[in-house]
């Protein structure tokens, strides 16, 4: 069981990595800030599902820009 957590949590690290580069690549674009912000959210519950519920180390670490922060569990109006 422990591996399969850790295994998912190790997914949605990659998958976040690889929204908030997309995101740098982008110069801020909204949608790209979006799908960020909702790429970290699914981190932070895979964290918080396996134990650690303070997301700041997180913050830091992959240096989360406030932008996502900001839209973390807020939805588009028009999706």
């Amino acid at each position: 069981m422990q591996g399969e957590q850790a295994y998912a949590l190790g997914l949605a690290a990659k998958r976040m990595e690889r929204a908030l580069t997309a995101l740098k690549k982008s110069n801020g674009d909204p949608r790209h800030t979006q799908l960020a912000a909702d790429a970290a959210q699914a981190f932070f519950i895979q964290r918080e599902m396996i134990g650690f519920s303070h997301q700041d180390f997180v913050v830091e670490f992959y240096k989360i820009p406030g932008a996502v922060m900001a839209r973390v569990g807020a939805k588009d109006p028009d999706s």
